[in-house]
C-alpha cells in the first residue's frame, strides 16, 4: 500500500493508495476517479466518545508541560514565576500544539492494525523554518499549512515505526509558510507616551468587543485613552534561533517519561516552541517596560487579546505575578452553549474572573452583559424588508482545533457545504431568487465559496465584514450554532439555526432550551425541515417571530446567552 500523508500529486501512484484522511484528496492527484485508485482510514475523532475521552487526557499532557515548561524556563532564566504566569504567558500556544500533534499522532497509530505492507513517500525539510514567532504565527498560520502537517506526519511515521518511508528530495526543502510581517510602530509609542498622562493607572483594558459607542463611552468613563498595541505589529524577532540551546533544554527532557506521545511532544518542541518565549524573551519583557502602560494595575481586561497576543500576555503575567487581576470577558457564541469547547476552558484557567453573557457554570464564571450590542436598538418590524440571507466563512481542510459546534477538517466541511446546497435547492424558486449567501473571506482559502457557486452558479454572493444584520434582509439562515446567531436573537432579527448534529455539539446543561427553539421552529436539524419552514412560512414571517410564545422566550433565551444591561458602565464598575 502507498501510504498519501498530504495533498501533492507526486505522493500518489497508479493504484493501492491510501489516504491518511479526506483532507489529503485533490481532484487533480487522482489518476482514475472512475476505478477510485485510492481508500480513506476512518478518522478517529469521528468517534465522539473517543474525542470527549481524549480531551480530558489532552488537558492533563496541557498542565504537564505547563509544569514542565515552568521548570525549564524558570531554571534558564533564572527566575522563580509561578506556573499562573506562564499559563498566561502561552496556554492558547500550548494547547494547540499539544491537540494537533496528539490529533495526527492518533490518526497514523490507527494504520497500526493493518497487516499488510505500507510505504510512504516524504519530503525532508529544512526543519528550523518551522519555528515559529509567536503564538500568532504558530496557531493561525503555521500548524494548518500543508507543509507543517507534511512533516508532522512524517517524524510521528518515524517515531511510530509505522512503514517504510521513499524521501522525494535530497537537498532540504525550505517550507511555504505565511511569515507575517513585523514592523515598529514607533509613532504609536510616541502617541501613547502622551495618552499615557490621561488614561487610567489603575485599569488597563484593551480589545474588549464592544459596539462602537459602547467602546467610546467605556474609554471616557474609565480614561482607557492609550492606542492598542497588537502581537503582529510590535513584537520582537531580531535574535536569531539557537539550535544547541533548544536540545539542551528540551530534546533531553524526553527520557524522563515513559510515554511515547510525550516524549515524541519533547522532541517537537525544539522546532515548534515559539521565539517570543525563548531567544526574544528578554528583549519583549524589556519592550514591554517601556511602554506607556500602567506600572500597577488592579485590574487588567480584555475579551480577545489573552489569545494571540503575546505582548499583552507578557504584560498580564508579569502584573499578574505583581497580584494585579485579569478579567476575561466573553467575545462572542459558541461559549456556554456547545460541548467540547476547549476556549472557554483555558479562558477561565487562565483568568481571575471570566465575565460571561449571562451565563453560569463555575465559581470564575460571572453572568454580566453582552457588551458587543450595547445602544444597539432591536428591530421590531420587518414589512419593509426583502430576502433571505445566509452566512457563512471558510474552514481549513486539514483537522484544525476543537471550536465548539464548528465543522474542523474536510469530511464535516463537507457536511456543512451539503447542508448549505441542500437547504437552497429546496426553496421554491421565488425566494431562491432572493437568497444571498454572504460569504466572510478568511483562511486562505475558497473551498466552500467554489463549492456553492458550482451547485448555483446564478446565486448572489456578497463578500463583506459588514455584520449581517446591518442590512436589509428579511430573515437570516445561521448554520453555525456561534456568534451571528445570537447577534440576530438579540437584535430581534428574524432568523433560524440549521444545526448538524455530526459537528455541532449542544451543551447538556442547554438542551431544553434548544428543545424549545425547535419546537418554535427557530432551529432546525436538517436542511429539508429548515427549507420548508421558509417556503410555507416567508410570506408570514411576521406573525411567527413577533408571536407571544416566540417572543417570550427569545428574551428569556437572551437573558441566559445575551443578557442586555440597563447601566452597562455601573456594572463594570461594580465589578471592578
Amino acid at each position: 500500500m502507498n501510504l498519501i500523508i498530504s495533498d501533492n500529486k507526486e505522493l500518489w501512484n497508479y493504484k493501492n493508495n491510501i489516504l491518511l484522511g479526506s483532507w489529503c484528496l485533490n481532484q487533480k492527484n487522482i489518476f482514475d476517479l472512475n476505478n477510485k485508485n485510492y481508500e480513506i482510514i476512518n478518522y478517529h475523532w469521528a468517534d465522539k466518545k473517543k474525542l470527549k475521552k481524549d480531551l480530558e487526557y489532552l488537558k492533563k499532557i496541557h498542565n504537564l508541560f505547563s509544569k514542565q515548561l515552568r521548570i525549564i524556563l524558570n531554571d534558564y532564566f533564572d527566575k522563580n514565576n509561578s506556573l499562573k504566569y506562564y499559563e498566561i504567558l502561552f496556554s492558547k500556544w500550548l494547547w494547540r500544539f499539544v491537540l494537533f500533534n496528539f490529533d495526527r499522532w492518533e490518526i497514523v497509530r490507527s494504520l497500526n492494525k493493518r497487516k499488510n505492507t505500507i510505504n510512504a513517500k516524504i519530503y525532508n525539510f529544512n526543519e528550523e523554518k518551522f519555528i515559529p514567532y509567536s503564538t500568532y504565527d504558530f496557531c493561525t498560520e503555521t500548524i494548518f499549512s500543508n507543509d507543517w502537517n507534511h512533516w508532522v506526519f512524517s517524524k510521528i511515521l518515524k517515531e511510530q515505526k509505522t512503514c517504510e518511508l521513499i524521501s522525494l528530495n535530497k537537498k532540504l526543502k525550505n517550507p511555504k509558510l505565511v511569515n507575517n510581517k513585523i514592523n515598529y510602530e514607533n509613532i504609536k509609542k510616541r502617541i501613547n507616551k502622551f495618552l499615557n498622562f490621561f488614561s487610567s493607572q489603575e485599569i488597563f483594558a484593551q480589545n474588549m468587543s464592544f459596539s462602537k459607542i459602547g467602546q467610546i463611552l467605556f474609554n471616557l468613563r474609565f480614561r482607557q485613552f492609550r492606542i492598542s498595541y497588537n502581537d503582529k505589529s510590535n513584537i520582537i524577532n531580531e535574535n536569531k534561533i539557537d539550535l544547541n540551546l533548544r536540545n539542551r533544554l528540551f530534546f533531553k527532557k524526553n527520557n524522563k517519561n515513559n510515554e511515547k506521545f510525550v516524549n515524541f511532544l519533547f522532541k517537537q518542541l525544539v522546532y515548534n516552541f515559539p521565539k517570543v518565549f525563548l531567544e526574544n524573551f528578554h528583549e519583549n519583557k524589556i519592550k514591554i517596560e517601556n511602554l506607556s502602560l500602567p506600572k500597577s494595575p488592579k485590574a487588567i481586561m480584555t475579551s480577545m487579546d489573552h489569545h494571540f497576543n503575546d505582548l499583552f500576555n507578557l504584560y498580564a503575567a508579569e502584573k499578574v505575578e505583581k497580584k494585579s487581576k485579569l478579567f476575561i470577558f466573553q467575545h462572542g457564541g459558541s461559549y456556554g452553549l456547545t460541548d467540547n469547547f476547549a476556549a472557554e476552558h483555558f479562558d477561565k484557567l487562565i483568568s481571575d474572573k471570566f465575565f460571561t453573557w449571562g451565563w453560569k457554570n463555575s465559581k470564575k464564571t460571572i453572568p454580566l452583559f453582552a457588551q458587543k450590542y450595547l445602544f444597539k436598538k432591536e428591530i421590531l418590524e420587518i414589512k419593509k424588508r426583502v430576502g433571505i440571507v445566509l452566512p457563512t466563512t471558510e474552514f481549513k481542510k486539514c483537522p484544525g482545533d476543537i471550536g465548539g459546534g464548528r465543522p474542523r477538517y474536510k469530511d464535516e466541511i463537507d457536511m456543512h457545504i451539503k447542508d448549505i446546497i441542500k437547504f437552497i435547492a429546496k426553496l421554491d424558486k421565488k425566494h431562491q431568487s432572493k437568497t444571498y449567501v454572504k460569504y466572510l473571506v478568511t483562511r486562505n482559502t475558497d473551498y466552500i465559496k467554489k463549492s456553492i457557486s458550482n451547485s448555483f452558479p446564478n446565486l448572489k454572493l456578497i463578500t463583506s465584514k459588514k455584520n449581517t444584520y446591518k442590512m436589509n434582509f428579511k430573515i437570516a439562515v445561521e448554520t453555525l450554532n456561534s456568534t451571528g446567531f445570537l447577534d440576530a436573537m438579540y437584535l430581534n432579527h428574524p432568523v433560524i439555526l440549521l444545526l448538524n448534529e455530526n459537528f455541532s455539539n449542544i451543551r447538556h446543561s442547554v438542551i431544553s432550551d434548544f428543545n424549545m427553539l425547535k419546537k418554535l421552529k427557530i432551529v432546525h436539524f436538517n436542511s429539508l425541515s429548515a427549507a420548508n419552514f421558509v417556503n410555507k412560512n416567508y410570506e408570514n414571517l411576521e406573525n411567527w417571530w413577533f408571536g407571544k410564545n416566540l417572543q417570550s422566550f427569545r428574551k428569556k433565551f437572551c437573558n441566559k446567552f445575551a443578557k442586555k444591561s440597563k447601566k452597562p458602565l455601573a456594572d463594570i464598575r461594580n465589578i471592578i
